[in-house]
């Protein structure tokens, strides 16, 4: 089970949590209805989501929200990485952050 917070950020950058949803599994199908009801109440004019790499999450992204840029977690980018070096390597590329 996934549990997934999403954060909305405005003009000012002032940040509100939108929706705090449990699911049982993360696919394209289940991110459009998540988006889909944040629609419904009431969001619009998403220019930018910030998540990880999920492919159903991008495409999910790119149907619901047309023309909104997708970008890639800093620091999901980061666990990715650190997940396939050695525990040497790891402190080694810590150590150049």
């Amino acid at each position: 089970m996934a549990v997934l917070v999403v954060i909305g950020v405005d003009e000012s950058g002032r940040r509100d949590i939108l929706a705090i949803e449990p699911m049982q599994n993360e696919s394209e199908a289940t991110y459009k209805e998540l988006f889909q009801g944040l629609k419904d109440r009431g969001l619009k004019d998403t220019w930018l989501v910030v998540s990880d790499a999920h492919k159903g999450l991008v495409k999910a992204v790119q149907t619901s929200f047309i023309g909104c840029s997708w970008q890639r977690c800093k620091v999901h980018f980061m666990h990715n990485i650190l997940a396939h070096l050695p525990a040497k390597g790891k402190a080694a590329f810590a150590d150049r952050l």
